[in-house]
């Protein structure tokens, strides 16, 4: 899968994104400079950088520039802004895959303009930072069956994922 995956920008790399960070660079699909992760605060990217090896920087932006897979694991309130900013710096070339709670692809996608690109929505649960948990994975309207199948193998590094319609994810 390392191939799939690409450069790697990880926006919002709070305790569920350095859990994907770990599980990916612990299972060899990802080499550490080929990630880079954002955060709030310079300390947090500090430690970022000091435990994996990675790129890292306070610009959402840069992040995404170049990347070909963009984790979006920011707080729900303020995924409306980051989105908004990182729109211009999007592309269709790129898979975003987000774990924002509550906030659908539809929405995603209107927030990025209605361009062409590929969106995701993982919903992980809280065993996944121990390597049991379940995650529930859907595509948005231009999400290709191998982005959906590369998101759930991601996701599947934490435990189990299954590919699931996003009409069940509240159920989920």
């Amino acid at each position: 899968m390392g191939q799939g995956i690409g450069r790697l920008a990880v926006i919002g790399a709070g305790k569920m994104g350095e859990t994907l960070i770990s599980a990916l660079l612990r299972a060899g699909e990802i080499e550490a400079s080929n990630v880079i992760a954002t955060a709030g605060h310079q300390p947090r990217l500090d430690q970022l950088q000091r435990t994996f090896g990675i790129a890292t920087t306070l610009d959402n932006q840069e992040a995404v520039r170049g990347a070909d897979l963009v984790l979006l694991c920011v707080k729900p309130q303020i995924a409306p802004k980051v989105l908004e900013e990182l729109a211009p710096d999007l592309n269709p070339n790129q898979l975003i895959i987000s774990i924002i709670a509550g906030l659908t692809t539809a929405r995603i996608e209107g927030q990025l303009g209605g361009r062409e690109i590929p969106v995701a929505r993982a919903m992980p649960n809280t065993p996944s930072r121990i390597g049991y948990g379940m995650s529930a994975v859907c595509g948005g309207r231009w999400a290709k069956s191998e982005q959906l199948e590369l998101a759930r193998t991601i996701f599947a590094g934490l435990g189990r994922a299954l590919v699931l319609d996003e009409k069940y994810f509240d159920a989920v």
